[in-house]
């Protein structure tokens, strides 16, 4: 009995390959490319291993991300007070006595 024999066909494509004999064939699978078979024996090179360290603190990492994402201030010209001081100016006269007036008249 084999696990999970009802799903094999919802998973394997119909595209597969052989890479000749002794060595093994690639079938594609909605995982993606699948090796099946023999490969040949290599020899032991001993141990390797690569040590890694990481310094950074996870505060300096946030802190780095806030200034990195914090959007600046608005320009004033996009405020609302800053909106209405430039429709109050652009709408604004001096009349004769050189007060301010909105009004023509």
């Amino acid at each position: 009995m084999l696990i999970g024999a009802d799903k094999f066909p919802q998973v394997w494509k119909n595209k597969c390959s052989s890479l000749g004999p002794g060595f093994p064939s690639v079938y594609s699978s909605v995982f993606g490319w699948v090796l099946i078979g023999p490969v040949q024996d290599i020899p032991d090179i001993g141990a390797q291993a690569m040590l890694v360290s990481l310094v950074s603190s996870m505060e300096s990492i946030i802190e780095r991300w806030r200034k990195v994402e914090e959007p600046e201030a608005a320009p004033p010209q996009f405020t609302e007070d800053g909106l209405c001081e430039e429709l109050l100016n652009s709408d604004m006269r001096k009349d004769q006595a050189h007060q301010p007036s909105t009004y023509d008249g």
